[in-house]
């Protein structure tokens, strides 16, 4: 695969830039932004009044706002089996911060459609995902947050590495899909800077109830910087290259993207201030031409009480498209938006929701106008049982294509779970009983409408 040799110069730049000297101590960081307003990369702490048993929730628990949203992306299959709250070690040094823990997640599951065909294509299987985890942590990636960090290391190294087997029972095919992130980060106590190399490749055969259009391998490097002006004005900026690849080989490109953002504490509850985004894409095919955009931007973050917080991105864009010899520009609003409710020492809420314009996966040479918008709901019986239920509506208009075209995707993921209790090593046994439901409904050809449920059972292992 094309990415792999840039893969591997990336994690060998990351950790060149990680050999600096880990133990530094730093002091707490009052003039660093809030812990609400970050959502971290691997997070290992939990929003402030969850009970001890809430930081074993299958989902991470999002703080909201900035570093990519995770809040309003598709779930991702890393995130079930790499662990948050408090992390397992099979290996610890203290006055390092170092870590490094393993686990073992095991999917098992039936489909009555495996690969999302239209009505008269639809293959029933049985499959059995096998996931690995591997990770690493060197310092203390919240030490910069006040009150939340123990270690407090001006710096910090992070690496997880989860390769996963897919096994379909039915005809013996089987698969292997890796996922990699690393990150690096530098604190003081006006300056915060992160390097993050991220590497996934999201299959639409997997338990992940993934649509098409995130149906691709992604590789993906950034680098951001904040820096604390005074103690009520901050400004970060962000750089990013993404290459995306297609199964099919068709319209693999590259982005560049910009990122600028002035942030201003009315309160110390309250932010807001004005962005901008810049971006590049260029296609490997030559036909499908380029586009760049960019973005005006309004950023706020409100936490009114512990239990409920908002963050929102409001923007207008401008986009120009070059095709061969036609060329057009859309001008469209833009924006993402994330709510976190605590209602109870058990229960959670979150809605999330992103209006945003990419070029199309399964629609060459077009751009997909997409408004995602959904729920999710986590809740505690006991120590032991839990359950989460996530739903995602999503309404897709194509751009540049000959006829209109607009699909509406609904999504849902219900699962009962049942966690064992830790032992010394904080070593734990995690299983989840789950069903999924997706659909896809096409307004230019019904006949290509698609529709999927999937029902499984989930053991993850962490040591």
């Amino acid at each position: 695969m094309k990415s792999v040799p840039h893969l591997s110069a990336l994690i060998l730049s990351l950790c060149g830039l990680g050999s600096s000297a880990w133990a530094q101590p730093a002091a707490a960081n009052p003039l660093l932004p809030a812990p609400q307003a970050i959502g971290m990369i691997l997070p290992e702490e939990t929003a402030p009044g969850f009970t001890q048993p809430s930081r074993e929730m299958r989902r991470p628990q999002v703080r909201g706002g900035y570093f990519e949203s995770i809040a309003t992306a598709a779930p991702r299959r890393w995130q079930s089996v790499a662990g948050w709250g408090e992390q397992p070690a099979t290996f610890t040094k203290a006055d390092l911060g170092l870590r490094a823990s393993l686990g073992v997640q095991t999917t098992l599951l039936g489909t009555d459609n495996i690969n999302f065909e239209r009505l008269g294509q639809r293959r029933a299987e049985t499959l059995l995902e096998t996931s690995a985890l591997i990770k690493v942590s060197l310092g203390d990636s919240q030490g910069w947050i006040p009150g939340i960090g123990s270690n407090l290391s001006g710096n910090h190294l992070q690496l997880l590495y989860v390769p996963t087997l897919f096994q379909q029972l039915g005809d013996g095919r089987s698969i292997t899909a890796h996922h990699f992130l690393g990150e690096w980060g530098h604190t003081t106590a006006t300056w915060r800077s992160l390097l993050r190399v991220d590497y996934d490749q999201r299959l639409l055969i997997s338990s992940e109830n993934t649509s098409p259009e995130d149906n691709f391998t992604m590789l993906d490097a950034s680098l951001m910087g904040e820096s604390k002006i005074n103690p009520k004005n901050t400004l970060r900026a962000k750089g990013t290259l993404r290459r995306i690849e297609l199964p099919n080989g068709l319209s693999a490109r590259n982005h560049w993207i910009g990122e600028m953002v002035w942030f201003y504490e009315l309160s110390p509850k309250t932010r807001f201030g004005p962005g901008a985004e810049l971006g590049f894409v260029d296609f490997e095919q030559g036909q499908l031409g380029h586009q760049n955009y960019q973005q005006a931007q309004l950023w706020g973050e409100w936490r009114p009480t512990e239990k409920l917080s908002f963050s929102s991105t409001l923007g207008l864009e401008t986009r120009a498209i070059r095709s061969g010899a036609q060329s057009d520009h859309l001008r469209r609003l833009v924006g993402q938006w994330f709510m976190s409710w605590q209602a109870s020492d058990k229960t959670r809420l979150s809605l999330r929701a992103r209006l945003n314009q990419d070029p199309s996966v399964i629609a060459q040479g077009a751009t997909a106008r997409t408004l995602r918008v959904g729920p999710e709901f986590q809740h505690e019986f006991s120590e032991h049982f839990y359950s989460t239920f996530d739903a995602t509506l999503m309404r897709r208009r194509y751009l540049g294509l000959d006829q209109p075209r607009l699909d509406i995707e609904p999504l849902c993921r219900l699962a009962m779970g049942w966690r064992a209790q830790q032992d010394r090593r904080l070593n734990r046994t995690n299983l989840e009983l789950f069903y999924q439901w997706h659909h896809r409904d096409r307004s230019d050809d019904p006949a290509d409408d698609r529709f999927r449920t999937q029902a499984g059972l989930q053991l993850t292992h962490q040591f």
